[in-house]
């Protein structure tokens, strides 16, 4: 570690040097400006802000030298590496703020922080860079964790209470709950539906199979007689209706509703197609 007279010193001499620093034009047309590119063998190393990268020198057209706020920022802090003066490292964040460099910026004032967190003129600077004073740990600690700490939430760029995103958590669930309910009951009424439209259609098939009409054999008719139809149930139901009364034949011939074979089915025995036998008395002994 180097005295602090003779820090001060070298940051005093390289202040007074014009700092250079290199544009790096490559073959695409890109180029880094402001940078500091040195030369390795076939390679090239360019230092950025924000970290280092390596090029093949076959991808760079040309370096220009140009000075450079930023390589004068990395001698002056540099310069103060090891040093304990907390003011030192305030007014080199607040030199490179006015240069735009806010990494810089970022790096000194939070090492004067960490050296002297009650440092008059850190307050806004820190702040600004969105930094909080946390008592409770005695420093600087990002704004978004300090709020985490104190059990705040942000939603939508708002930091609400824990309470409060408990509580919208809750009516998100119970609105879940609702819709997953409704989607449940209409399930359910069209299972409903559809089991009542069933029985409907049921129930009509049943009533035209009522009403169709029924085919009936009259009483003792042979296979193959003409035969009566009348209204009623169908043979698939399982039911015959039969005419309420034959009617006896006569010499006039059958009823409107049979055609030329009563007097066939008269001469038959009842539920029988063999023919009514004449009286052996009548047949074999005639009245004298």
């Amino acid at each position: 570690m180097l005295p602090r007279t003779v820090a001060v010193s070298l940051l005093l001499l390289l202040a007074a040097v014009p700092a250079v620093a290199d544009d790096v034009h490559l073959v695409n047309g890109e180029t880094f400006e402001g940078v500091i590119a040195e030369v390795q063998g076939d390679q090239v190393a360019i230092r950025l802000p924000h970290g280092m990268i390596r090029l093949p020198m076959t991808r760079v057209v040309r370096i220009d030298r140009a000075a450079s706020p930023y390589e004068e920022y990395l001698a002056r802090a540099e310069a103060l590496a090891g040093s304990s003066s907390a003011r030192a490292w305030l007014e080199l964040a607040l030199w490179a703020r006015e240069r735009d460099l806010p990494s810089g910026v970022r790096d000194a004032a939070l090492e004067a922080a960490r050296l002297d967190p009650n440092l008059d003129g850190l307050a806004p600077l820190l702040r600004e860079l969105g930094y909080a004073r946390d008592e409770q740990l005695g420093g600087w600690i990002p704004y978004d964790e300090m709020m985490v700490r104190k059990g705040y939430f942000e939603v939508d760029g708002r930091w609400v209470p824990a309470e409060v995103v408990a509580e919208a958590a809750r009516q998100a669930r119970a609105e879940h709950e609702r819709q997953v309910a409704e989607r449940r009951d209409a399930q359910v009424d069209r299972a409903i539906t559809l089991l009542a439209l069933a029985q409907v259609r049921e129930a009509q098939q049943e009533r035209e199979r009522q009403s169709a009409p029924a085919v009936v054999y009259p009483y003792g008719a042979p296979l193959g007689a003409p035969v009566a139809v009348f209204p009623g149930r169908s043979p698939q139901g399982g039911h015959h209706r039969r005419p309420q009364a034959e009617p006896s034949p006569s010499p006039s011939g059958p009823p409107a509703h049979h055609t030329g074979t009563w007097s066939d089915v008269a001469r038959r025995q009842p539920g029988s197609i063999i023919p009514l036998q004449p009286s052996v008395s009548a047949s074999t002994h005639p009245r004298d």
